[in-house]
This record gives C-alpha cells, structure tokens and sequence, in this order.
C-alpha cells in the first residue's frame, strides 16, 4: 500500500512539473521551445524510476529495462530539444549514443554484481569501483574521439580520473579482506 501511495505520489509531482513548465512556455513563447528538456526529463525519469518506486526490489529489472529502451530515444529528444534553441550544435546525442551502451552494460553488470555479492557488500563496492576505472577511462576516451581531439593519451586528467577509482578500490579490497578476515576468525 505504502509502494502505491509513493508511486502516486512521484507520478504526481512529475505530472505537475511538466503542466507547470509547460504553461510557463507557451505563455511566455507562445510555443514549446525550452519546456521540451524538462518534459523528456521528466518522462524518462518516470519511465525509470516508476517500476522501482511502485514494486520495489522487483521493480529493479523493470527499471533496468526502461534505461536500456529508453536512454537513446531520451538522449535524442534531448540532443532535438537542446539544439531547437540554440544557433550552434550541440552534439549531445552523437556523444551519448558513443557512451550508452557502455553505461548500459555498467548498469546489468553492476545489478548482476549486486545479486552475487549481496552478503559481501564491502566487496562488492570494491569491484564496482574497480570497474569504474576502466569505464571512465573508456567515456574520456570516446568524448575526446566524438569531439575531434583525440589526445586522450596524453591528457592527464582522463589519467587521473581513471586512477582515482582504482586507488578507492584498492582500499575497499583491502578493507573487505581485513573485515571477512576478522569475522572469519571469530
């Protein structure tokens, strides 16, 4: 019952802020222009959050499937969105789409994970942000790619924000070790 009510409850105020922004734009403009990001917005958090909200851990899958569908069609009515207002483009749908399926696979895996390891939760973390290393690395590289620079080699901060999540990882390894290690003793 609780579920039903917050389900309720978040539909609602999604609801709300799309009437709001929207009413706000064609008063001021006449037409939809700048309502349109808002509005996919709040659409495709809705689409994601909704399943969870309303079934819990069973809704997990659901909203798991919902970023998997919707995250490319979301990234190109933003990228539609964005660029109707602007005179220079913006190229956020041909620098999403180059990451999505990256962040999608992350997410599976990162849900997958979790099933796994539930009772290790330490552990669990450590792998997670161990995984990050590589993927920050990977999203640096296809941004620069995507955005003509292609000087990821040589770009210290792409280098450092990959190493940060091994170093945070290398202690939750170490601290997960310590910790299993002295519940095992015991």
């Amino acid at each position: 019952m609780t579920q039903n009510i917050w389900a309720a409850v978040f539909s609602f105020f999604l609801l709300l802020g799309i009437i709001v922004v929207s009413i706000i734009n064609l008063m001021v403009s006449g037409t939809f222009t700048w309502s349109l990001v808002p509005i996919s917005a709040s659409a495709f958090a809705w689409l994601v959050f909704f399943p969870a909200i309303k079934f819990g851990m069973k809704g997990i899958i659901g909203s798991l499937i919902n970023i998997s569908i919707f995250l490319v069609p979301f990234l190109y009515m933003l990228d539609h969105a964005i660029n109707s207002l602007t005179d220079y483009h913006v190229p956020i749908f041909s620098m999403g789409i180059s990451i999505a399926p990256l962040l999608i696979v992350f997410i599976w895996v990162a849900f997958f994970l979790f099933k796994k390891l539930r009772a290790r939760k330490l552990l669990y973390s450590a792998v997670l942000v161990l995984l990050l290393s590589p993927i920050t690395f990977l999203i640096n590289l296809f941004l620069d790619v995507t955005q003509g620079q292609g000087q990821i080699w040589f770009n210290t901060l792409s280098i450092i924000n990959a190493l940060i999540p091994f170093a945070a990882a290398i202690i939750l390894f170490s601290l997960s070790y310590v910790i299993h290690r002295k519940k095992s003793k015991v």
